[in-house]
């Protein structure tokens, strides 16, 4: 018998991203997932590809990298629990922009956003803006998610501002139809702000450059989730 292959999901937290995408993973009836928590920012698990996948020059050597094993080493995971990378047809990697935090670089995000840009290969990185409760910052109609922003300010409290203002406190009352629209929204947002399709290849590059220059420029940044946009990417169009 052959067994179907998984989706490995490496994610940041240990709640938020994990309900998130199991979530809507069950509204889709796919059941063949397995999420894995860093517990960590993407600016550590740069750090940690720097210090022990680095070249004699100091650049990380990406082609000697299997994410997979990666995530076995940093989370020393015993040899009955390791993950192994022939058991998994796509690798997600979803981290937040996080550009309040300490260790934010803009070249990492466009560093890792570069290598990690296949999910059937070497894994595919999605950023949320500025992190991942951002798929529920809708408060209004269309037009007034497309423009919101994020002050750098606020980042700190977002969490906060989105359980205040957010139409969808609930995630557990959220149906496949919902679903669809809040999808919906985060990709026509994706292909309005970077005047690119999601077809592009480097749609995501084009977004993080946008995320970068709105915060030097305006010192906010777009609110927008892109780990949902992934259903549409492999699933089509999701209307159940």
């Amino acid at each position: 018998m052959v067994l179907t292959k998984k989706v490995l999901l490496i994610v940041e937290g240990a709640q938020a991203e994990k309900k998130l995408m199991r979530h809507f993973y069950s509204l889709y009836s796919i059941s063949n997932i397995e999420i894995v928590s860093f517990e960590t920012n993407i600016y550590v698990l740069h750090r940690h590809l720097q210090q022990f996948y680095s070249t004699n020059t100091g650049h990380i050597d990406y082609d000697a990298i299997d994410i997979v094993l990666v995530i076995n080493e940093y989370l020393k995971l015993e040899e009955n629990n390791k993950f192994n990378r022939t058991d998994f047809s796509d690798i997600l990697l979803i981290f937040d922009f996080d550009p309040h935090d300490n260790l934010f670089d803009f070249k990492v995000v466009k560093e890792l956003l570069l290598h990690f840009n296949n999910s059937t290969e070497n894994g595919k990185l999605y950023i949320n803006y500025p992190m991942v409760e951002a798929y529920k910052d809708i408060v209004n109609n269309f037009d007034h998610f497309q423009a919101s922003k994020v002050q750098l300010t606020d980042i700190r409290r977002y969490k906060q501002l989105v359980g205040s203002r957010s139409v969808y406190t609930d995630l557990r009352k959220i149906d496949a139809e919902t679903g669809n629209t809040i999808i919906q929204f985060h990709l026509n947002k994706l292909e309005n702000i970077t005047n690119k399709q999601l077809m592009d290849e480097d749609i995501y590059s084009a977004l993080g450059e946008l995320q970068n220059y709105t915060l030097q420029t305006e010192h906010a940044v777009f609110i927008i989730n892109t780990c949902l946009i992934y259903f549409i990417e492999e699933y089509g169009e999701l209307y159940i």
